[in-house]
């Protein structure tokens, strides 16, 4: 099935019914097929994207939010997609430019170190010391396979 949602149709749409919370794109709808759709394009500039509920009432008609995470799909969705609402370009941008930072472990230069150090070897700790960033965070990014690389 050819899909016909195209990148100015997704950002319509997500300027009218998505919000930018800091961390996730979400688009919320009460047409389900709808959402799956946009999802199945999505994939088209390799955006990985989550279909839920939104916090509905058992009386009303179900509300369903298509979310966005993660830096290696906000970064693709900014730059295939992005929006036409100034606000909600403005606070994605100051997202990916947050993420983008030394220390940010998206830094790409950062988590290729990173992640040739984890397979010499190295601890969380080593690495942590050795990049000057938290152990925590490191930890936390190798567990939850959190990279926006290739793999080595």
């Amino acid at each position: 099935m050819k899909n016909i949602i195209s990148a100015d149709y997704i950002r319509g749409f997500a300027d009218g019914e998505g919000c930018f919370s800091g961390y996730a794109l979400s688009m919320s709808n009460t047409e389900l097929l709808l959402l799956e759709q946009i999802k199945q394009a999505l994939t088209q500039w390799d955006i990985k994207s989550q279909i839920g509920p939104h916090g509905q009432k058992p009386q009303y008609t179900p509300i369903f939010r298509l979310q966005i995470t993660g830096y290696p799909n906000l970064k693709s969705y900014q730059e295939n997609i992005g929006f036409g609402h100034p606000k909600k370009r403005q606070l994605l941008a100051e997202y990916i430019a947050k993420m983008e930072k030394p220390g940010a472990l998206h830094n790409r230069e950062e988590a290729n170190q990173a992640m040739i150090l984890r397979q010499l070897g190295y601890s969380y700790r080593d690495i942590a010391k050795h990049l000057g960033i938290l152990k925590g965070t490191i930890a936390q990014r190798f567990r939850r396979g959190i990279w926006p690389l290739e793999k080595i």
